[in-house]
């Protein structure tokens, strides 16, 4: 076995590892802003809507035969927190202010629409997403044996101090394809595709600028030798 040629495609494969990791940010950057930008962003402004004309609706004491309290919009509107952000406050008593949201997520808008109903005022806001640096490490993380940084680490959230936060943070389970690489296979994302795409194309790349660049060695050597050759006999 020629271990020289082991050992150069090995260097080759760990040039083309470093090299496809730039473009790799890049792409992933771009999927990830038009995301949560985008889709994510257009999807809790449609849920807001929903929740603000489902009080609206409830402004009719008809339906519930009773005023509305900070308590039946918890039960109603707990669930989606993890999407949006929620502020309830009393008008009337100060010290009944609750606030729905997650750590998971930094505050993209603290306020962006507001229903009064009764003694109360519903604020609603919208997450900005996990920063791409972050996710990007994480899923570097995931493929090296390497500890690369705390993953989901956020900023303190611009809430109104006085009002109490209700829900905990989200747990995060941790994937790694040199622990668990069955349940790391299960987060084979477009980064993972991408980065795959990117190591080929850039191990092939390198290894057609080598191949050429050992030719053209080879070839004036070759030349060389021939002219040498040739003056050789003439003389």
């Amino acid at each position: 076995m020629n271990y020289k040629k082991l050992l150069l495609h090995f260097i080759i494969f760990l040039l083309a590892f470093g090299t496809s990791l730039i473009p790799t940010y890049y792409y992933g950057k771009i999927k990830h802003d038009r995301y949560y930008d985008g889709t994510i962003l257009k999807v809790q402004l449609n849920q807001i809507k929903l929740m603000k004309e489902t009080l609206n609706h409830l402004k009719n004491k008809d339906v519930l035969k009773r005023d509305i309290n900070i308590n039946d919009i918890k039960i109603a509107f707990s669930p989606m927190s993890f999407y949006t952000i929620i502020k309830v406050k009393n008008n009337k008593n100060a010290k009944e202010c609750i606030v729905f949201m997650h750590d998971y997520y930094d505050v993209r808008e603290e306020v962006t629409e507001t229903v009064n109903i009764n003694d109360l005022t519903v604020t609603f806001g919208t997450y900005m997403g996990t920063p791409w640096n972050t996710q990007f490490l994480g899923w570097l993380e995931m493929i090296l044996p390497l500890k690369v940084q705390s993953l989901y680490k956020t900023d303190k959230q611009p809430i109104e101090e006085e009002c109490k936060k209700t829900l905990n943070k989200r747990k995060i389970s941790k994937l790694s394809w040199w622990n668990n690489p069955i349940k790391s296979f299960e987060k084979y994302d477009f980064v993972t595709v991408a980065f795959l795409f990117f190591l080929a194309f850039s191990y092939i790349i390198l290894y057609l600028i080598l191949a050429i660049k050992t030719q053209n060695r080879y070839f004036k050597d070759v030349k060389n030798t021939l002219e040498k050759l040739k003056r050789e006999n003439m003389e």
